[in-house]
């Protein structure tokens, strides 16, 4: 979130750092946009190059990827690939008894 921000609430992420949701709704809100503008989990890409774009007028970035109150790093990423590989490897359905 750009400039000094104060919640007034501690969310547990560090500084600076807002919801995607409270992020979507401030940039917009600084366009002078009170609109639903995402719902659910429907969105077009056009909508999330939109508010990229909107976003990043106002100085908003994307902080990285959180799960369960923890940073996710490339290098996680890469091992939860590398297993999902290793898991595959070998696999096939049970065969089927013919009836």
């Amino acid at each position: 979130v750009p400039g000094q921000v104060n919640f007034n609430f501690n969310f547990g992420y560090p500084k600076r750092r807002a919801l995607a949701c409270m992020a979507e709704t401030m940039a917009l809100t600084l366009e002078g946009r009170f609109e639903d503008y995402t719902l659910g989990r429907d969105i077009s890409i056009e909508k999330v190059m939109e508010i990229d774009e909107i976003a990043g007028r106002h100085g908003f970035k994307l902080s990285g990827l959180v799960s369960f109150e923890r940073m996710v790093t490339p290098k996680h990423i890469a091992k939860v690939r590398e297993r999902a590989a290793d898991n595959g490897r070998g696999w096939a359905p049970a065969p089927q008894a013919l009836s």
